[in-house]
């Protein structure tokens, strides 16, 4: 469920900019529903994977320092509260809206990286050596590399 609730984090902004490109860079002379800059919709997309990555290396350090249970909870807190703020994120221009929607993205994507990143380890900690129970081993790697 996890894994689910990462990528929607990361890939709902599709639909969010074609409604942030109808409102924010309308014509009114042409009549026709905006569209978002190419190089805007690049960068809003690309900031949040830039912060998981980012969030992956640091948690997944800090996890060995103070103890992954305890930074995989601090992870969840940024998640929740940076998915709840890009939501209701708002701007009274297209570039202060952008900023902020940008802002709050890289940070939602650093804590996905730190989901990410300890969410397995913390499964193959718990996990078993019964053999019904090795069958979700071979997920783990393949999730730590996005497969």
């Amino acid at each position: 469920m996890g894994f689910f609730i990462d990528a929607y984090d990361l890939f709902c902004i599709a639909v969010v900019q074609k409604l942030v490109g109808r409102l924010y860079y309308y014509d009114s002379g042409t009549h026709k529903p905006g569209r978002l800059p190419a190089h805007v919709a690049s960068v809003v997309s690309g900031v949040a994977l830039c912060g998981t990555l980012d969030g992956n290396l640091f948690f997944g350090w800090l996890g060995d320092k103070l103890g992954r249970k305890k930074v995989y909870g601090m992870s969840l807190m940024i998640m929740i509260v940076c998915s709840i703020a890009s939501g209701l994120s708002c701007g009274s221009t297209a570039t202060a809206l952008m900023g902020t929607l940008c802002f709050l993205r890289f940070w939602l994507g650093f804590g996905i990286g730190g989901d990410c990143s300890l969410s397995a380890t913390i499964m193959s900690d718990y996990l078993n050596t019964k053999p019904g129970e090795r069958l979700s081993l071979p997920c783990s790697p393949c999730k730590a590399l996005d497969f």
